[in-house]
């Protein structure tokens, strides 16, 4: 499928997709510790404190490889995503640590992400539309916000 097929945004996102994304929380792994980010809420100072530290910047990204175009995929398919998708953080330089993306009602299997400490949205959309997602998180001081490709 191309990337331009996946084109959406906000008003044209399917209403299951937003209301899926809206309601998943964005579980972000710092060491031992999880913090959980959620749609139009306020991000964990903790999360906020680790990309300003790292980045110097006050906002980062959420972004999965996983399930592209929101259809299931296999689990060797996804993890072969997603050492793709390290590769490319790696290759732009960029931090990152694993988030987990979890179904509040459990109909859909929890995705594996990255919390990125960047505030370069063209390269974080890029990689969104490059690994064919739907969506990704916007992580800034006072909220959380799906950003539609």
């Amino acid at each position: 499928m191309s990337a331009r097929a996946l084109t959406i945004d906000a008003v044209n996102a399917p209403k299951y997709l937003h209301a899926a994304f809206s309601a998943t929380c964005y579980r972000a792994w710092l060491g031992e510790r999880a913090f959980d980010c959620f749609i139009d809420h306020t991000p964990p100072p903790a999360v906020l404190d680790w990309i300003r530290r790292v980045s110097g910047q006050p906002s980062g990204w959420i972004i999965t490889a996983d399930n592209p175009s929101g259809r299931p995929a296999h689990d060797a398919h996804n993890r072969s995503q997603r050492t793709r998708l390290d590769a490319a953080l790696a290759a732009h330089q960029l931090a990152k640590r694993a988030t987990e993306h979890i179904d509040p009602a459990g109909r859909w299997p929890v995705e594996i992400g990255r919390l990125i400490a960047s505030d370069d949205r063209r390269t974080i959309h890029a990689l969104a539309r490059r690994f064919e997602q739907a969506a990704y998180v916007r992580v800034a001081p006072n909220t959380c916000a799906l950003c539609w490709l």
